[in-house]
């Protein structure tokens, strides 16, 4: 949800993990496996969380502290970090108390190692049966994401299994409820269509780098269209602890009428 959006200059949301029933859902990786939605405006967004998980915005509390997540966003290229300048300095004036940290004690690039293993393995579990059954034909990204879990030892597993466990406690001293932290939700613009696989595995580890933190501590992450590289969309991304689902959509909507921040200069869908 968080990528199309920010490529497509719309609001996406990653509920917390768990939040939402999976009943008649093809699970991929279980841990990490997550619903969500992409609306163009945050009330629409608001409205599907209302129906489907019975959130009540207008109860949500605000967030009274706002962190910068410097190690996340020095993975953005140089050209998204300025065009989403304008709207972080608009979130420290609508939030008041903020401060740039960062996110992690250790590098992004240890969660994306973990990560790696723990998803590709657990989508191994869950295909590689069928796989190695009927041997389909699958794209050379997706086809290493199941390589990987083949690959993924028990010791890595069972690394990669306490670093979680380390991360989400170290997450959970740092996310309050009264606390959001912002970061870019990719570290580019959408990509040209058509390059070749060398380059657009590049360009792959950045993306998930940013994205695989919500995903490892189970929290909510809400992408908003907040500026454009050369006239296409990028996304600045709220983050909270895993069920603040509504403290994020609140200053989504907050944020919406504030000039800057919540409306997409560049609209694609």
């Amino acid at each position: 949800m968080r990528v199309p959006a920010s490529f497509c200059g719309v609001y996406g949301i990653r509920p917390t993990h768990g939040r939402l029933a999976f009943e008649g859902v093809i699970p991929q990786a279980p841990s990490f496996d997550t619903i969500g939605w992409l609306a163009r405006t945050p009330h629409l967004l608001a409205r599907v969380a209302s129906v489907l998980v019975g959130i009540n915005v207008g109860h949500a509390p605000p967030p009274k502290r706002l962190i910068i997540a410097e190690d996340a966003v020095a993975v953005a290229e140089p050209a998204t970090r300025a065009a989403l300048a304008p709207a972080i300095d608009g979130l420290t004036k609508l939030i008041g108390r903020y401060e740039t940290r960062p996110l992690s004690s250790v590098p992004l690039a240890e969660w994306l190692r973990h990560q790696g293993a723990l998803q590709g393995r657990e989508a191994w579990t869950t295909f590689g049966e069928w796989i190695d059954t009927h041997n389909p034909r699958f794209g050379f990204e997706v086809a290493d994401n199941f390589l990987r879990g083949i690959a993924a030892d028990d010791a890595a597993l069972s690394a990669a299994n306490a670093f979680r466990a380390e991360r989400r406690q170290e997450l959970a001293r740092l996310l309050d409820a009264e606390t959001v932290i912002c970061l870019p939700t990719t570290p580019f613009p959408a990509p040209l269509a058509g390059q070749p696989r060398s380059v657009m595995w590049q360009r792959r580890a950045p993306v998930i780098t940013l994205t695989c933190i919500a995903g490892m501590i189970g929290a909510p992450q809400l992408s908003i269209p907040a500026g454009d590289v050369d006239g296409l969309p990028v996304g600045l991304s709220l983050l909270a602890k895993p069920g603040a689902d509504d403290m994020i959509l609140m200053l989504a909507l907050t944020a919406h009428s504030e000039p800057g921040i919540g409306a997409s200069r560049v609209p694609l869908i």
